[in-house]
Formats: C-alpha cells, sequence, structure tokens
C-alpha cells in the first residue's frame, strides 16, 4: 500500500476516533504545482492541551536539474483548509529556510488549530515567487 494512502488510513481512523471532539477524516491533494518539486503528503489528528489540531505533514524533493535557493526566485507552498462547501477555513505559506539541492528533501508543516472538526480537505500548491 502507497505509505500516503496507507498514513491516511491510519490517520482516518484516528480522526473517527476523535470525532467528538475534533472533526473526522479528511482528504487532500496538490491542486497545482509550477515548481520542481515532487511533493508528498499525510495528515494526522493531534489532540493537544488545548484542544485538537490538524496537521499536515509534506515533503518536498527538488527533481529538477537545479539547486533551488533562498534568494530571488523561490518556491512558496501553501496549504488551504476547506469546510464541506468548499470554503476557505484557514489558508497558511511557507517558504524553503535552506536551498534545496538536486535530489535532496525538505520538510513542510501546516495546521489548522481552530475549526478542526469543520475541515473536510486540503489542497496544497507549489508556486513561484519572488523573495
Amino acid at each position: 500500500m502507497h505509505r500516503r494512502t496507507l498514513l491516511g488510513t491510519l490517520a482516518a481512523g484516528c480522526g473517527s476516533a476523535l470525532a467528538g471532539c475534533g472533526g473526522s477524516a479528511v482528504t487532500g491533494e496538490v491542486v497545482a504545482n509550477e515548481t520542481p518539486l515532487s511533493l508528498t503528503h499525510e495528515y494526522a489528528v493531534q489532540g493537544t492541551p488545548s484542544g485538537t489540531r490538524l496537521v499536515v505533514d509534506v515533503t518536498a524533493e527538488n527533481d529538477g536539474t537545479d539547486r533551488i535557493t533562498t534568494e530571488g526566485r523561490v518556491p512558496e507552498l501553501a496549504c488551504t483548509f476547506l469546510d464541506d462547501d468548499g470554503e476557505q477555513l484557514y489558508r497558511s505559506g511557507l517558504k524553503p529556510r535552506d536551498p534545496i539541492g538536486v535530489g535532496a528533501t525538505s520538510a513542510f508543516e501546516f495546521a489548522l488549530s481552530t475549526s478542526v472538526s469543520e475541515a473536510e480537505r486540503y489542497e496544497l500548491t507549489a508556486t513561484w515567487t519572488e523573495d
């Protein structure tokens, strides 16, 4: 079973177990990627002292032919959390802190701490931006 599918299944079971205090299973996908980064992702519903949060972990691998720097033109990864009507609950964007060499990976984490029980899906994008 593919890692994302297996972890999504495990997280879905965890989400269902926590449904009373934080939400149910969500789905997620990469909806746009204009960078040479190959994105894999998984999510988990986590209990915290202040409540429940939905965490999306993204691994970005540089499949391009050039090193990605953190100056000038840089990739920005964004995660948008949506409710069952497709309305945006929260959106967060991150840029790499360190350069990403060819074939190297970098990890990103996006979290939703409010309206977790309303979250039905998340969408990931990777676009170029000028730093």
